[in-house]
């Protein structure tokens, strides 16, 4: 997973429903150390992920103050987005190739012909910009493509129905 992996930035809205993703231009990321997270934002991770520990935080004020939280989950990587009142916006996951839906592992294999796929992440989309929180969580997928000397960003929804393509996405690294 990458340092700085949660950006609040442009609301997608897909015509079959709610898919955001959060990158507001010029966020200011900060880390902070895992005991400067509020208790409000800690509980939130905890009922969320009882069992995981909180290894790395952040902030990123966009017109609010967004928590980051790296967490480690019997050796399963997470990292949440989660509000100054506690509230989780999105929750990602590293995944393996093998358990895309087969639409997403399709989709990916055409965007990474010739190159390198270095992560994919499973990205539960928990609340909206507003806080407002989903019934349910909507569901996307995310790699980063090494090919022709570029690192390539790459967005899919659930049926494999391209979302956001980024060439040259800013190369960053990895916590593989």
């Amino acid at each position: 997973m990458s340092h700085r992996m949660f950006r609040l930035a442009v609301v997608l809205v897909a015509a079959t429903g709610l898919l955001i993703a959060w990158q507001i231009a010029g966020a200011q990321e900060k880390e902070i150390k895992t005991s400067e997270l509020p208790k409000v934002v800690v509980d939130a991770v905890k009922k969320a992920f009882p069992k995981a520990e909180i290894v790395k935080a952040g902030t990123e004020a966009a017109e609010m103050v967004v928590y980051e939280a790296s967490l480690n989950e019997n050796g399963q990587k997470r990292e949440l987005a989660v509000t100054e009142k506690g509230d989780i916006l999105e929750i990602e996951t590293v995944v393996a190739e093998k358990d895309l839906p087969k639409p997403v592992a399709k989709a990916l294999a055409k965007a990474a012909e010739g190159g390198k796929v270095q992560v994919i992440e499973k990205i539960e989309y928990v609340a909206e910009i507003k806080v407002v929180k989903l019934k349910k969580p909507e569901i996307a997928y995310e790699a980063k493509i090494q090919k022709d000397g570029k690192t390539l960003e790459v967005k899919w929804d659930a049926k494999g129905k391209l979302l956001v393509k980024e060439e040259d996405a800013e190369a960053e690294g990895e916590e593989n």
